[in-house]
Order: C-alpha cells, then structure tokens, then sequence
C-alpha cells in the first residue's frame, strides 16, 4: 500500500510552472541555473505563512494568477516613465532596464568615466558569478533566476572614484498585465566608490516585477546606493539585494518604498573581510490598501565588523507594513558592533504594522541591540505647534516629516536628502485619505 503524495498546486503556481515551460527554450543567457532554481520553486511553491522569513507575506494567498512574460517595451511609455525622476537634481548617467532587458537607446552611457564599464547581462563574458550567494534558498530569488531576461553589469575598476551619480532605472510597460525579472550586477573594485541610484516604476495598471542586485566589494571599495520603488498602486513588486564586503569595505544603502499594491524588499548582506561597515536605512510609505514588507538579514561571518540598520515606516489608511530584521553573528565573529532600529507611525485607526527585528549571537564579545516601536503622532508636540498658530494639517505634516528625516539625513547625502524629501512631501500632501490624527 503507498500513499498518493503529489503536490496541490495553486493556479498561479501552476501558472507560472506553465510560464517557464512555454519561456524557458526562448530565454537568453544571463548566467544562471534556471533549472535548479525553478525545481527548488517546483518542490516549494509560493512563499506562505509558514515559511517564517514569509509568515507576514503570504504569496499563495494573495497571488491568484501569474502573469506571462513581458514582451519588449513600447519605448514612448518607457520614456515618460523615465521623465517621472525626483533625483534628476542629481544629474546622474542614466542606465536603464525596459521589461527586463538592458535598452541601450534610452541608456546615456556618454559620460561614464574611466574606469566604469557597462555590459548588457545577455552580453556578459562573465555572469555567471554575478548572482551572490549570500541569500541562497529564497523562493524569490528563485523565481527570479528561473525568469531573469536580462539586465546590466556595472564593473568599477580598482581605485576609480565615480564623480557623477549612476542611475539604473527599470520599468514596466505593456498592454496587459504582464511579469517581468531582471538583474542588476555591481562589481566594484579595490578602492573604488559611487553613488548608484536604483529606481523601479511601471505603468499605472497591473503587473508583477521581480528584480534583484548584486554589490560585490572589493578591499577598501566604498558604495552607496539609493533604492527608491515607486511601482504602480496595481502592482506586485518582490525585490532582493545582496551585498558581500570585503576587508575595510564601506556599503550604505538607503531603500524608499513607496509603489505596488504589494511589495516584498528584501536585503541581504554578508561580511566576508575584517573591518568592513554596512549603513542601511529605509523608509516606508503606504496608504490605501497597500502591504510593504522590509525585510532585512546581516549576517556578521568575520570579526571586527559594524553595522547599523534604521528603518522609519509610516502607515495610512487601511494599509500594512512589515519590518523583519535580522543580524546575525557568527561564533568566531568576535568584535562585531552591530545597531538595529525600526519605527512606525500609524496615521489612522485601520492601518497595521508588524515588526520583528531579531539577534542571532553565536560569539561572547559583542556590542548587539536592536529596538522597534510602533505608535502615532505624539499629541503633545502637536498641540504645541498647533499654540503657535500653525494650522493642524501643517502641524500633522511637519511631525510626520520630523519622524522620516532622521533615515535619510544618516545617509550623509546633502543632495540626496534634498530630492528624497521633496518626494516624501508630495506623498505627504497627496494623502488626503490618510487620516492624520485619527
């Protein structure tokens, strides 16, 4: 007597298992194993509660159908999404990701620099090593590298400073609702520095877009990056980056997630040289009926290493937003100086927050904490403003801005917080529904 053990299948996993079969044959080469990762997402399906880096993002439940493939991108959408850019101030040397391939035409690729050389994914000599392997098992990720189509691989050179910001925009264009996977791969050698802006939009209708990136440092390099996803309000964004340091290697990244009816950022980093320092900060604006998940995990693997994570999350309407953060030390990672912080305000009764930051500490001499609140605007310093004769929604407004600022002003970017925060004002002002105060 055996037992029937097949597996039931959702119809959007079946759908996608139908997506890769009709794809896969199509699909280019951008340096990885699609049939390992899609069998990994064969035996496990969408991530769902009882997966418990998933348990507040449950995929099974809330994807009911899975789209096809993208075609290529009509290249007039894609330039008016291109136009919609809060850190064009910044004058940076623009890359950019259209369904999923690397387009050259809407790319300026004129001012790079010595140094800096840019390469198409498919195009790549040596992709394979791209795709780190600090977050390996990530059904994600998984999907990702079974659907990835392209992208684009960035090489600094070792002792090359990048004067002017790169940014590597990806949209999402098409008819119907369609999906979209791509990568972008960072290698920067001994020494190097530069600021790298990531921007992800689409069109104002339904689609789901699985992107990722990798920052592979080298001794010494210092990158900073900007993370900013304004998706369309329709749209499901799932998000991986990865991050490996070498010694004295300097990684700070700051994430705004403000687009999709539900996004999933995710952000791994491993130290694998003594000395390095990792600053990660984020902020997190959701309204409506959004859901936005953070999640986080650095993992201390040497000793005399620092990192500090600061997440601010501000929630409206009937909206939901996540933080999960973990840091994790390793037995011999003695020294390690590790801060972890997140903060939520709730701006209406009906918005939820959950958080779950976490230490995992295997080593004796350490300096580790973590913190996590969640609350609304302090009454007492609105009354305060409101005696001085500042009417209420400004009042609201100023407290609301006080809160986030303390993220991006850490990220020790003049001009970044400039533009960063003219984009968190218009979000502000452009919430009437959010319901400050109650």
């Amino acid at each position: 007597m055996s037992a029937d053990l097949s597996v039931v299948r959702t119809d959007a996993e079946a759908q996608i298992l139908d997506h890769y079969k009709s794809a896969e044959a199509a699909l280019p080469a951008v340096g990885t194993d699609r049939p390992a990762a899609i069998a990994r997402f064969e035996a496990t399906g969408l991530p769902h509660r009882r997966i418990e880096s998933w348990k507040y993002t449950d995929l099974r439940k809330r994807v009911t159908t899975a789209f096809a493939p993208a075609g290529d991108a009509d290249s007039a959408s894609a330039r008016a999404l291109l136009s919609e850019d809060a850190l064009d101030a910044l004058n940076p040397v623009r890359l950019v990701i259209a369904n999923g391939r690397f387009a050259a035409d809407l790319s300026d690729l004129s001012d790079l620099g010595e140094g800096v050389s840019v390469a198409d994914l498919t195009e790549a000599s040596d992709a394979q090593g791209l795709s780190l392997a600090v977050a390996e098992g990530d059904v994600g990720l998984d999907l990702n590298l079974a659907f990835r189509t392209g992208g684009v691989v960035l090489t600094i050179a070792d002792g090359v400073s990048v004067e002017r910001p790169i940014e590597i925009v990806t949209v999402v264009t098409a008819d119907a609702p369609v999906s979209s996977a791509s990568h972008v791969g960072v290698r920067a050698g001994k020494g190097a520095s530069a600021l790298i802006i990531e921007r992800y939009a689409g069109m104002d209708a339904a689609y789901q877009s699985n992107v990722s990136a990798s920052y592979d440092l080298a001794e010494e390099a210092e990158i900073a990056v900007v993370r900013m996803q304004t998706e369309s309000e329709a749209a499901l964004h799932v998000g991986s980056t990865q991050a490996e340091l070498a010694e004295n290697a300097r990684f700070n990244h700051l994430s705004v997630l403000v687009g999709s009816e539900i996004a999933r950022d995710q952000t791994f980093v491993r130290f694998s040289g003594e000395h390095a320092h990792a600053g990660l900060r984020g902020i997190n604006l959701s309204g409506k009926k959004q859901h936005i998940d953070k999640t986080l995990v650095v993992d201390h693997a040497v000793p005399n290493c620092d990192s500090r994570e600061l997440y601010k999350t501000v929630v409206s309407g009937e909206a939901t937003g996540i933080f999960q953060g973990k840091i994790v030390v390793r037995q011999h990672a003695q020294k390690t100086d590790a801060e972890m912080m997140s903060q939520a305000l709730l701006l209406s009764e009906d918005a939820g927050f959950s958080n779950k930051p976490e230490l995992e500490i295997y080593a004796d001499d350490v300096v580790c904490a973590h913190g996590a609140t969640c609350g609304e605007l302090d009454e007492d310093l609105l009354f305060y403003l409101l005696s001085r004769g500042i009417p209420k929604a400004e009042a609201e407004l100023m407290l609301v801005q006080a809160f986030l600022a303390e993220a991006v002003e850490e990220f020790d970017n003049r001009a970044v917080a400039d533009a960063l925060g003219t984009l968190v004002e218009q979000w502000l002002s452009a919430r009437e529904s959010m319901q400050i105060g109650g």
